[in-house]
């Protein structure tokens, strides 16, 4: 399965639990669970988690070691990542939470990836397709849907050698797009064949299946206006993002 999309992560995760946990509910050490807690099989909450009162967790929960759970929420087919916080009166549905990634109270996250370090503000919504990347601080009551939210403090740098600099720059996915249809084709190549379209997605955008793509690219051997036209679309198929909302 390709557990490198959401749905395949999931379904990934789902059977690891019901090998390893064998249809039951493990509790790890250190780890305090209120009495008035329902957790649903199979489920793992591992070392030093802590699960407030009449959360719902489960079925085919996983709570790694850290985070933490408030009153009222429910957690189901989801995976929380080492030191996520989660306060009262969430959803969380069918959904990956990152690493100490913090959800103020009310949110809703539906079919959707909370990047690790984010922060989700009191009553935002992610509905089913979205995604926040890593460090993204979203405002209270938005609603984000089917849109990528990008980080900002790492921009990719166009060049067109070493110490050529363009003047061009990328933050998100839709400046990416406009910086592949302007800048100097040799700049792309430049950048193609150095590998670093490779390393910026798949450190920062974090998304390596594009990143594979664009290996691809490289290891064809693409030039000049094909090589901006093949890096266009493969950036655009991108999650089929909702460009204008990048500013969120």
């Amino acid at each position: 399965m390709d557990v490198g999309s959401l749905e395949g992560y999931l379904q990934g995760m789902g059977r690891v639990l019901e090998a390893e946990v064998k249809g039951k509910v493990c509790v790890g050490q250190n780890t305090s669970v209120d009495r008035t807690a329902h957790i649903l099989e199979p489920s793992l909450i591992e070392d030093s988690v802590v699960v407030g009162k009449d959360v719902h967790i489960g079925p085919y929960a996983l709570l790694k070691a850290g985070s933490k759970v408030e009153g009222g929420t429910i957690i189901e087919r989801s995976a929380l990542f080492e030191g996520a916080n989660v306060s009262a009166n969430v959803v969380v549905r069918s959904s990956v939470v990152g690493e100490k990634a913090s959800l103020g109270s009310d949110v809703i996250v539906s079919k959707s990836v909370v990047g690790q370090g984010s922060v989700l503000r009191d009553g935002v919504r992610l509905n089913p397709g979205s995604r926040v990347w890593p460090n993204v601080v979203v405002k209270a009551n938005t609603i984000v849907e089917g849109v990528l939210l990008l980080p900002y403090d790492k921009p990719f740098y166009f060049y067109t050698d070493i110490g050529r600099y363009t003047g061009m720059l990328a933050s998100s996915i839709s400046s990416l797009i406009e910086a592949l249809a302007k800048v100097e084709a040799q700049s792309l190549e430049f950048h193609l064949y150095r590998k670093d379209f490779e390393r910026w997605i798949r450190d920062v955008i974090q998304t390596p299946e594009l990143a594979e793509k664009i290996a691809d690219l490289r290891k064809e051997g693409l030039k000049g206006e094909m090589l901006r036209q093949r890096l266009i679309r493969a950036v655009k198929e991108l999650g089929k993002c909702t460009m204008e909302a990048d500013c969120l």
